[in-house]
Order: structure tokens, then sequence, then C-alpha cells
């Protein structure tokens, strides 16, 4: 489950994506973080920046306002913190 980037396997030594896993559904996560991987030469560095699960009440209720403009399914993973399990998960 995973996507070509058109380049080959370990061709990089950093991977950065920034505001877009919230914008992927599970799948969709799982497959770039996958892709993201293979593309990472041994001893790679992935740095994303984008929401995470809110420990503050303004930053849950900002993110509420990302939920509604971007949808649920996109961004219920982020919101619960997941998005380190996925990057695992992927390898």
């Amino acid at each position: 489950m995973s996507w070509s980037l058109g380049v080959p396997d370990a061709s990089f030594d950093r991977v950065t994506s920034s505001l877009l896993f919230h914008h992927l559904d599970f799948v969709g996560k799982l497959c770039s973080l996958s892709s993201a991987r293979r593309a990472l030469k041994p001893g790679g560095e992935l740095h994303i920046a984008d929401w995470g699960r809110a420990h503050a009440p303004p930053m849950r209720f900002a993110f509420l306002g990302v939920q509604l403009l971007d949808g649920f399914e996109t961004t219920t993973d982020n919101a619960r913190g997941r998005l380190l399990e996925l990057i695992q998960r992927a390898g």
C-alpha cells in the first residue's frame, strides 16, 4: 500500500511535509508515509509539521475550525494524535 514517487528507493537524506497530512484520509496518510520511508536513505530523517493532538482548549477549538473546513474523515487521526502510530506502522 504505497504510491510511486518516481524516484529510486533510498534517494533522499530528508523528507519534509508541511500541513499536508490533515488533508489525507487514513489510507492516504499510510501510503504517503510508506512512500516517504522507501525514498529515505538508511538513517534518513522524516520531518512533519502539521496539526496534532491539542492539549490546550484554545488549540482544540482552533483545530475544530480546521476540521469543519477540511472534514472530519481526514483530520480525526491528527486530532487524536495518531501520526506517530502511522509513522511507526509505515516503517
